[in-house]
């Protein structure tokens, strides 16, 4: 007698959609910026590796045009360089060194520009020595200059990393570290300090996570922006910068944000 034939099975199909997952992807304060104020933008940039709309386009300048170029971004980046090198021409007694930060200033404009510009020299100058004049900067002055510049930074955070690159870490007179991050933005009535402080919050909060994993022993953290172009040497603390204080739990908290928006991130990659 012939065996029966087996019941024919109806494929099961899968009607649900398929969630995938990317692990090990990295992500920056700034790219959660450019997130926050437009996700298109993000996607752009970050992920399909084009130019948005705002995306600016750099254009050599004039020759007529190059005084507003060095007042500009240009400026910005040199003493943003030479902030980095601070070190190399500030005492422990917070006096400038003159012919070393000449010095710094000069090998920097010759490897940009490839030749030097006394007019550029003096401005940059000018910017450095006011920094290095305040109240704050003289009484950071010891610590400054065995400070850690330009210091990198990969944590991991959920399946992902957070990178960034803190402009400085610096122990205070209570032996706690503060991130110090330098702007040289121009300051207009319309985008103040103040303005730019809640533009920059979101870095302040991930510079506050990075310190909280550093240091695992402290309790309260600082993150405080300087803005350069608005530094004097009378300058009170309160008129050119600006400061993010946290204690350990509201840094957990920053870090559980900085997690969900990358989630966020993500799902529209």
């Amino acid at each position: 007698m012939p065996s029966a034939e087996p019941p024919k099975r109806t494929p099961t199909l899968l009607v649900q959609p398929l969630r995938t997952t990317i692990e090990d992807e990295y992500f920056s304060a700034s790219q959660m910026m450019v997130f926050e104020d437009n996700p298109k933008d993000f996607t752009l940039l970050y992920r399909l590796g084009l130019a948005s709309e705002k995306t600016p386009t750099l254009v050599p300048p004039a020759d007529g045009s190059r005084n507003d170029s060095i007042s500009g971004t240009l400026l910005g980046t040199y003493v943003h360089e030479v902030l980095s090198r601070l070190g190399k021409w500030l005492t422990a007694d917070g006096e400038v060194v003159e012919s070393a930060l000449d010095e710094v200033i000069t090998e920097i404009l010759a490897t940009a520009e490839r030749h030097t510009n006394e007019e550029i020299t003096r401005a940059v100058r000018l910017q450095c020595t006011n920094i290095a004049s305040t109240e704050l900067v003289r009484k950071f002055a010891g610590n400054l200059i065995n400070s850690k510049q330009e210091y990198e930074l990969l944590l991991p955070i959920g399946v992902d990393f957070l990178t960034g690159v803190l402009d400085v870490l610096v122990q205070n007179t209570r032996g706690d570290w503060e991130i110090w991050d330098w702007k040289t933005n121009k300051i207009t009535p319309e985008k103040g300090i103040d303005v730019l402080f809640e533009h920059y919050r979101l870095q302040l909060e991930c510079y506050i996570f990075f310190a909280a994993q550093l240091f695992p022993q402290q309790e309260h953290f600082t993150a405080r922006l300087l803005f350069s172009r608005l530094a004097h040497p009378a300058a009170s603390k309160e008129e050119w910068t600006r400061t993010l204080t946290a204690t350990r739990k509201q840094a957990q908290d920053f870090g559980e944000t900085i997690l969900r928006r990358i989630e966020r991130m993500k799902e529209i990659g």
